[in-house]
Formats: C-alpha cells, sequence, structure tokens
C-alpha cells in the first residue's frame, strides 16, 4: 500500500484516513513510513496520485479545506471574469495557495454558508455560496451588509412580489428537482445569480428572470448605497 507520510514537523502529510481505520480496527499493520518531509516538498510530490488544490489547504492546516478550496476556485473565476471571458481557468495549487493567502478572511464566512445551505435545503453548494458572498462583499465599503443580505434571501426565502431573487429561488429550486440531464448549467446559474444581485442592488422588481446559452454574460455591479438606508 501506499507509505505514511510524516513532515518534519510531526504532522501527518498523507496518511491520516489509513491511520484512522488501523487504530478503529486494532491490529498491527506494517506499512512503509516516510518521515522528516518538508510540507514545501509535498506540494509538489507525486506518490501515486495527483494532488489538488483541497490537499495543499488541508496540509496548511485549513479546515473545510474541500469546501475553501472549491471556493476560491469560484471566487477567482468571478474576479478574473472567466466566465464572461469564455475562458477555462487552471492555475497551479500554488497559485491558488497565493490567492487564498491573499484572501484569508474567505474562511470567516464558512459558517454562514454552511449554516444557509443546511436551512435551504441544499439549494447551492456551501463551496458556490461562500465564492460568490466572499466576491461580492470585496466589491466596495457598501457591499458586504448588501451580500449577507441578499445570500440569507436567497438560501431562506424571499416573499415580495415581483422580487429578482424570488425568481432565482424558484429556477433553483426547479433546477433541484431536475435530472442530471436536464440540470442547469454553471454558466446559467451564475448568470441567473448575477442577474438577480444587479436587481437586488437597484430594489429593482421583475416579472420574469431570464438568461440563456447565448445570452451576453452579466457584469456583477456594485451597490451605490448603504444596505441600512435601502
Amino acid at each position: 500500500g501506499q507509505a505514511i507520510i510524516v513532515a518534519s514537523d510531526g504532522s501527518i502529510l498523507d496518511g491520516q484516513h489509513r491511520l484512522s481505520a488501523i487504530v478503529k480496527a486494532g491490529v498491527p499493520v506494517e506499512t512503509l513510513l516516510i518521515s522528516n518531509i518538508s510540507k514545501e516538498a509535498f506540494k509538489t510530490l507525486d506518490d501515486g496520485k495527483k494532488r489538488n488544490f483541497a490537499d495543499v489547504l488541508h496540509i496548511e492546516g485549513v479546515k473545510n479545506a474541500n469546501n475553501i478550496a472549491s471556493a476560491i476556485v469560484v471566487f477567482y473565476a468571478l474576479k478574473m471574469g472567466y466566465i464572461q471571458k469564455k475562458r477555462s481557468i487552471s492555475p497551479s495549487n500554488n497559485q491558488y495557495l497565493s490567492i487564498f493567502m491573499d484572501n484569508p478572511e474567505i474562511v470567516n464566512d464558512f459558517p454562514l454558508c454552511a449554516h444557509l445551505y443546511n436551512m435551504s435545503g441544499k439549494l447551492i453548494s456551501k463551496s458556490e455560496c461562500l465564492g460568490f458572498l466572499y466576491y461580492m462583499k470585496t466589491l466596495n465599503d457598501f457591499s458586504p451588509q448588501w451580500a449577507e443580505a441578499f445570500w440569507e434571501k436567497v438560501m431562506l426565502g424571499e416573499t415580495q412580489r415581483n422580487s429578482p431573487i424570488l425568481h432565482l429561488r424558484s429556477r433553483l429550486t426547479n433546477d433541484i428537482a431536475a435530472t442530471n440531464t436536464s440540470k442547469m448549467k454553471t454558466s446559467i446559474r451564475w448568470g441567473l445569480i448575477i442577474k438577480a444581485w444587479n436587481l437586488f442592488i437597484e430594489e429593482a422588481s421583475v416579472k420574469v428572470l431570464r438568461f440563456a446559452n447565448g445570452d451576453k454574460f452579466p457584469e456583477i455591479n456594485a451597490p451605490s448605497i448603504p444596505y441600512e438606508s435601502a
């Protein structure tokens, strides 16, 4: 089997699950132990499997590494406008780590998105909520409270008639029940989220919220007034 890899500071870099299984089984197991490996070297080490960004965050000791890693991918795609430009993104693990190090506050919003995810019946993934929420909060000084209000309304419910959020929730709810072959593409879902956000910060009402393949992808606008006075 694969080796247990231990860092120079004594932390386990690879093999945590195998060690836990051995402890639970209570049966001695012979395995290869590799110790005194630097964390920097391990990030690019190929021990038979390709390491992803979540692995790197786990090595760095980041909690909820899988969700945070996915949220950073969403955040960076929005920040760089990759969806608008119809470009795929393939930064290296170290490049993504640099983005995370520049935006460590993103982890502070994970509890809110996890709560909203659970309360909403899994309307949208925790990582997608987090990536959008954090990006929206960075738009300007007014945007943090607008962003939190937007996502709370999206995930927990909006009853105001002709609200763009009400229409967005309807589309997302219908998508949960859709079969795999008829589910919305990510680009369509993101386009609807952005259009709803832009209308929300303008306090606009709409009878229909539309975005389809071939439509020009919307830019994310920033709020122009504080949320308290909206």
